[in-house]
């Protein structure tokens, strides 16, 4: 790992080393499902991947890929990248083909969402087969956050005005005054991970978050043509 004791990386003898195979074909994924809504996020990640390039640096022969993919997609090892010059319909690069280095190196992008919902981040890994260098693929501290305001999908103007979450910042507890009973209630940090998740029993909820790390999050309200977002700030 590039700081700290976690990582993600290529292995051909079950996590004891970041080491391929180079004489055998292989597209390998690594990859997480988030709902995103319309609007513009930063990625960033520390990777390094060496594989093979031709000479003159036209050709790419084992990779690291980024992408964002279609959440009903399905990842099969050995399927959908098998060359460095194609991706399948639907699938966008977010980094494409990362080679030739063998130190950490840093990665910052933007993916743009036109239409919110459900979407994969996929890692992947791709070698041909014929020759390469070690090492291959290994990444680290990836980070996904929202640019700007949170743009709302589907919103019903009126109710989502009357939506008020105080105090904000906060230490220990918040209330969300205004929602409908029965609502949906999701708490997100800023890598996407959910970290509350309930239906709310009246119009005034109360949320703990003694036990959350200092940051940023957005809480989201969903109920029939509601759909708030209002952001939190954790102290």
């Amino acid at each position: 790992s590039n700081g700290g004791t976690n990582g993600m990386y290529i292995s051909n003898n079950n996590g004891t080393a970041n080491a391929y195979t180079n004489s055998t074909t292989t597209t390998s994924y690594a990859y997480k499902l988030f709902a995103f809504d319309e609007g513009e996020y930063s990625i960033s990640f520390d990777w390094k991947a060496n594989g093979e390039v031709s000479s003159d640096g036209q050709y790419y022969y084992d990779f690291l890929r980024v992408l964002l993919v279609p959440g009903n997609a399905e990842l099969t090892a050995n399927v959908g990248v098998t060359s460095g010059t194609s991706i399948p319909t639907g699938w966008v690069d977010l980094a494409d083909r990362l080679n030739n280095v063998t130190d950490w190196q840093h990665l910052d992008t933007v993916i743009n969402i036109a239409t919110a919902g459900n979407y994969q981040i996929v890692f992947c890994w791709r070698n041909d087969g014929s020759e390469g260098s070690q090492t291959p693929a290994a990444i680290d501290n990836i980070s996904i956050s929202l640019n700007g305001d949170v743009p709302p999908v589907g919103i019903d103007e009126v109710e989502a005005a009357d939506i008020v979450l105080f105090p904000n910042p906060a230490t220990s507890n918040v209330t969300l005054r205004g929602v409908e009973a029965g609502s949906q209630v999701s708490v997100v940090d800023m890598n996407g991970r959910m970290v509350r998740d309930f239906k709310a029993a009246n119009d005034n909820v109360r949320i703990d978050v003694s036990n959350l790390a200092k940051g940023a999050y957005f809480v989201r309200v969903v109920n029939g043509n509601t759909n708030a977002i209002r952001k939190l700030i954790v102290k």
